[in-house]
């Protein structure tokens, strides 16, 4: 009895350290996926804010896109947001 409670018990502890390596895996590669799409859209969101002059910085800070660079820049972050919006979930129910 209490050697069949033993192998009970590693076989137990065995699966949940596979479960723990298989969602370790898969949160490195959803973090992974973030932060490409990230990178990518802050390093042109970097090149766009210094093309802003002194006034379309006041705009941006008050939220209003009233110039083609500071429209560039609202469209920028939200097709960053529809990427990552879009391919986590995916991601996510494919490792589920």
């Amino acid at each position: 009895m209490a050697t069949d409670i033993k192998k009970l018990f590693e076989a137990l502890t065995q699966h949940q350290a596979y479960l723990y390596r298989a969602s370790s895996k898969t949160v490195n590669e959803l973090l992974a996926l973030f932060n490409d799409d990230t990178s990518k859209m802050l390093s042109k969101l970097r090149d766009l804010l210094d093309e802003l002059n002194e006034s379309e910085k006041v705009a941006l800070a008050g939220g209003k896109y009233t110039t083609s660079n500071l429209r560039e820049i609202r469209d920028l972050i939200a097709q960053w947001f529809a990427s990552v919006n879009l391919a986590l979930p995916e991601a996510f129910a494919v490792s589920a």
